[in-house]
């Protein structure tokens, strides 16, 4: 394709690149809460991103766990979390939006399917850092040996409009028998964000109790939302 628009930020990050024909921008959809073992729904193509509820405290915990039954995914919160779900900006979710005006900036690849739509934007989403997988320990600091610089999301103020991401995140049970997978604490005197991530059991069955930290098994995105 030798015409097209292609969009980098400042540090040379991806945007925008008409010419590519599998990326589609995702536009924040919905902005929403959910109280405690409270549900939300999100589509195979969306992405979301969380955060807890809460505004003060050290403790604010954040687990979630995901069922699938064909393209539609459930998402279950364990602690009152707050969440933002970002679909493609083809998405028919965005009808509305789009039939409202007919002002804007749309970008099409060479097949003529749309990568991009301004009309589609209300809130915006501002990806903050990357951390690798597998680049924090793990653990709970309910569990001895949890290290809270080996676990550190992100540390500054203000934590308000901070988002994380919950790929692969599942729980069960608790800290003495369970599992956490992707989980977080906000801790919003310090502030920091910590990420939690552990396999723990009972004794039984000739086996002691026992527990073992599990590291971000995939990339964590941090997240600001723009309103």
């Amino acid at each position: 394709m030798a015409y097209g628009l292609i969009a980098t930020a400042s540090g040379g990050q991806f945007q925008i690149d008409s010419s590519l024909s599998g990326t589609k921008h995702l536009a924040v959809h919905t902005k929403g809460s959910a109280a405690v073992n409270g549900t939300a729904t999100m589509d195979s193509d969306d992405f979301i991103l969380v955060r807890s509820s809460a505004t003060s405290g050290t403790g604010n915990k954040v687990e979630v766990k995901f069922s699938v039954s064909g393209a539609v995914a459930t998402v279950t919160f364990r602690y009152a979390t707050d969440y933002i779900i970002c679909k493609p900006a083809d998405s028919s979710s965005f009808t509305t939006a789009l039939a409202s005006t007919d002002y804007g900036l749309q970008v099409t690849n060479g097949s003529g399917d749309i990568r991009f739509d301004s009309r589609a934007l209300s809130k915006g989403l501002k990806i903050i850092s990357i951390l690798g997988k597998n680049t924090l320990y793990g653990g709970d600091p309910l569990i001895s040996g949890y290290n809270a610089t080996n676990n550190t999301v992100f540390s500054g103020a203000p934590l308000s409009n901070l988002y994380v991401s919950c790929f692969g995140a599942e729980y069960s049970g608790s800290v003495i028998s369970g599992i956490t997978t992707s989980g977080y604490t906000f801790n919003f005197t310090t502030p920091t964000i910590l990420h939690r991530g552990f396999v723990s059991w009972s004794s039984g069955g000739g086996f002691y109790n026992g527990q073992v930290p599990v590291s971000n098994r995939s990339e964590i995105l941090l997240g600001e939302l723009i309103e």
